[in-house]
């Protein structure tokens, strides 16, 4: 039998490896001589091609290759935890305020004989610029009462009185009258109340009042119950319409102190 052998046409592993050395130190040449010559462009190019892999990592890390439904939710759901934090801090807030107006009415009925009552209804809710009061004959208010806010600032009188409850005019009520004495050198006037917490007073052209004077009620001693807001005048008139406003809110009156009588 004749045996037919081929010849082997493949070549020595040894030859392979030097073939695949040579070309691994010819590319660290390459990229050696890149990085000293163009040392910016070698970054770029490194960057380049790791930078897709970085990506994919980051984002199977913070989970943006979730589904858009499930990132809109939890989008909401982030929105609506703020909302609920930023009206939880706002409850804090106004508790705060409560307080520190509770506290300085208490301090101012801890010297005299004014109770602390809270306002069951206010402007705008009640017209006229009146006030329902949690206090009435169980308190011994009457219609002498009169009522002050924080600091001790006059603001009306009682009256009505019922059970459990007063109802009170402000001094501010259209159409109320009251005297009163402007500025350091104690101009008198009468001050027509406006609603909403204003006054109008008419004075000669040459009596001199200013932004910001103070007014006091005749017929109570302490603090301001306004100040002079605006000052108007018509040339062809001799006098000068004052405007006041009283330095308390009426519309966010939530306490008063009441005196038995006063």
């Amino acid at each position: 039998m004749t045996m037919i052998y081929f010849a082997s046409h493949r070549k020595p592993a040894w030859s392979r490896s030097r073939k695949i050395t040579v070309v691994t130190l010819v590319l660290a040449v390459v990229v050696t001589v890149i990085h000293l010559v163009w040392p910016r462009l070698s970054t770029e190019l490194v960057t380049g091609f790791v930078a897709p892999y970085w990506r994919a990592e980051f984002a199977l890390k913070s989970g943006s290759l979730r589904p858009t439904d499930m990132l809109l939710f939890e989008n909401q759901e982030l929105k609506r935890l703020l909302a609920d934090y930023e009206a939880r801090m706002e409850s804090v807030r106004f508790v705060e305020r409560e307080n520190e107006t509770l506290k300085n009415l208490f301090g101012r009925a801890s010297t005299t004989d004014r109770i602390v009552v809270a306002v069951l209804k206010r402007p705008p809710l009640n017209p006229y610029d009146e006030l329902i009061v949690d206090g009435g004959r169980d308190y011994g208010f009457s219609t002498t009462s009169l009522v002050f806010g924080a600091g001790g600032v006059p603001l009306g009188r009682v009256f009505e009185v019922m059970a459990r409850t007063s109802k009170v005019r402000l001094f501010s009520s259209a159409g109320e009258t009251n005297e009163v004495f402007i500025g350091s050198e104690n101009i008198p006037a009468r001050a027509i109340g406006r609603g909403g917490g204003q006054y109008e007073v008419e004075l000669p052209r040459n009596i001199k009042v200013s932004v910001d004077d103070s007014a006091e009620l005749a017929e109570i001693s302490g603090p301001p119950f306004a100040r002079v807001t605006k000052l108007m005048s018509d040339p062809a008139s001799t006098f000068q319409t004052v405007l006041l406003s009283s330095p308390i809110n009426i519309y966010n009156l939530r306490w008063v102190l009441i005196g038995k009588g006063e």
